[in-house]
């Protein structure tokens, strides 16, 4: 397995990278008293994410202890390059959508879900992938009642859709566009 790594020069880490036959890319960049670590499929989809517990400027030994894990026959550098969303603004059709995450610095302003700014008229929106719900729900089970643990274990599909039609009408009140 080869990886590709890069460093920008306000410390964020990007890793390249084939598992299970697809493209991923994750990456570590300081956010407040942590660290965030996405994960992204090859079309810039955010697959996961999680806010680790550790000193900012512990990023290098984060990605690198990823690096082990993966035991890669080669790993190439390259210069750094944003994870940009194969998407285009649901409001004006440009291109140029960024990661809110990318506008914040602070922990306590990341947002939990993926939320994008667009360059050109600023308008905020968000894509949700079902495995990026999947993940969400998964890894969060103490937020749920029994009764709904019960309805995720009996009928995970019916209530995978049920819950995402929930957080459709949220963003839609806050006016957040769903990007397609």
């Amino acid at each position: 397995m080869r990886i590709l790594v890069s460093e920008s020069k306000s410390g964020r880490v990007r890793i390249d990278y084939d598992v299970g036959g697809r493209s991923e890319t994750r990456m570590w960049e300081p956010a407040g008293n942590g660290i965030l670590e996405t994960t992204f499929n090859a079309d810039g989809h955010i697959l996961r994410q999680r806010l680790l517990r550790a000193e900012p400027a512990e990023v290098r030994r984060a990605s690198d202890a990823f690096i082990a894990e993966l035991a890669p026959d080669s790993v190439m550098h390259a210069e750094f390059e944003e994870v940009k969303l194969n998407k285009n603004c649901p409001k004006c059709g440009e291109t140029g959508l960024r990661r809110y995450a990318e506008e914040r610095s602070s922990s306590e302003m990341l947002p939990v879900m993926p939320i994008y700014a667009c360059a050109a008229c600023g308008t905020k929106s968000y894509l949700l992938t079902d495995e990026y719900l999947d993940y969400l729900v998964t890894n969060n089970r103490e937020m749920f009642t029994q009764d709904e643990l019960r309805e995720l274990d009996g009928s995970r599909d019916k209530f995978m859709a049920e819950l995402k039609g929930y957080i459709i009408r949220i963003f839609a009140s806050k006016k957040i566009l769903s990007i397609c």
